[in-house]
C-alpha cells in the first residue's frame, strides 16, 4: 500500500476498480429513498462503511428517521474536510422505466431513479473514503462524512448535524453540477482563463483551487467554471446551511449529458469526482 500521498493518484484504479464504483451506485439506486423515507438507505450506507472498516453511526433526526455520519482519522479535533450528500431523492416522473430502481449501464451512461440527484454523488463520496481507507495513508486531521436526510425539505438533515455540533474547515457537496463546474455561494471568477497555467488560475476559495488542481491529475476533465452560478448557488442545497455556519464549501458532483442529463449520470464524471475527492481528502487531512 502507498505510504504517502505522492503515489496515491497512481493507486486509485487499483484501490477501487470502476466496476466496484458502479456497483456502489447501483446498490444505492436499488433502495427507494423518497423524502421522509431515507432510513433504509441510511442503514445501507452505514453497513457499507462498516464493511470497509470506516467508523459510522446514525443520527435520529426525527423518530425513526435516521441519517448516517462517519469519521475517518483522529477521533478528536475539527475535521479538515466534510463530504456531505443527501439521501432523499426526487419524486419519480411519468417517463421512468418499468424498473426504475434497477441501474442500467449504456456505455458511459448509468441510468436509474435517483442517480442524477444525487446517488451518484453519494457513490463518489463512498468511493473516495474507501480509497483513502484502503490506501493506508495516515490522516492527521479528521475526515467527516454526512449522509443526510431532507435536503428537499430545505436541509433538515444538515441543519440537524450542525445543531449537534458537527463542523469542519471546508466542505464539498457533490450535487450534480458537473465536475466541470465548481459552484459556490460567493461571487468570484466565473471562467478560468484558458491561457493561464493551472496553478495561476484564480478561484473563489482554497477548496475550489484544490479541486481545480486535482481534477486533471485523475481525469481528462478540467474545471471550466467556478464561483456564483444562478440560480444554483442559492437553491435549497445544503451548502446554504454550511456556508451560513462559516464552513467554506462548494458544489462539485457528477452529472449526465445532453439531451437527458437528469435521467442518468456519466460514469466518467462519477469516477473523476470520486478520485478527486479522495485526493482532496488526502491533501487536506493527511
Amino acid at each position: 500500500m502507498p505510504s504517502s500521498t505522492t503515489t496515491f493518484p497512481d493507486q486509485l484504479s487499483r484501490l477501487l476498480p470502476e466496476a466496484e464504483l458502479v456497483r456502489l451506485a447501483a446498490e444505492l439506486t436499488a433502495i427507494p429513498s423518497f423524502t421522509g423515507q431515507e432510513t433504509p438507505l441510511a442503514v445501507h450506507v452505514r453497513n457499507t462503511l462498516l464493511r470497509n472498516d470506516i467508523h459510522a453511526y446514525h443520527q435520529e433526526v426525527q423518530p425513526g428517521r435516521l441519517q448516517t455520519i462517519a469519521r475517518l482519522g483522529p477521533e478528536t479535533g475539527t475535521p479538515a474536510l466534510l463530504l456531505n450528500g443527501h439521501l432523499d431523492m426526487d419524486p419519480l416522473g411519468h417517463d421512468q422505466p418499468r424498473t426504475p430502481f434497477t441501474a442500467r449501464r449504456d456505455g458511459d451512461r448509468l441510468y436509474g431513479a435517483g442517480l442524477h440527484h444525487m446517488k451518484s454523488g453519494l457513490a463518489a463520496i463512498l468511493g473516495a473514503v474507501i480509497m483513502v481507507r484502503r490506501s493506508g495513508i495516515a490522516l492527521y486531521r479528521p475526515l467527516l462524512l454526512e449522509f443526510v436526510v431532507g435536503e428537499l425539505q430545505g436541509g433538515t438533515g444538515t441543519r440537524h448535524a450542525l445543531r449537534s455540533g458537527l463542523t469542519a474547515d471546508a466542505a464539498v457537496v457533490p450535487e450534480p453540477s458537473s465536475v466541470r463546474r465548481v459552484i459556490t455561494r460567493t461571487a468570484g471568477v466565473h471562467k478560468f482563463a484558458v491561457d493561464m497555467p493551472p496553478m495561476d488560475r484564480p478561484a473563489d476559495c482554497a477548496v475550489v483551487r484544490d479541486i481545480a488542481e486535482l481534477l486533471p491529475q485523475v481525469s481528462d476533465f478540467r474545471v471550466e467554471e467556478c464561483g456564483l452560478a444562478l440560480p444554483y448557488s442559492y437553491c435549497g442545497n445544503d451548502t446554504t446551511h454550511l456556508s451560513r455556519a462559516g464552513i467554506e464549501c462548494c458544489l462539485f458532483g457528477p452529472r449526465g449529458a445532453a439531451p437527458d442529463p437528469e435521467h442518468h449520470v456519466l460514469i466518467s464524471e462519477m469516477r473523476a469526482c470520486a478520485d478527486t475527492l479522495a485526493l482532496l481528502a488526502a491533501r487536506r487531512c493527511g
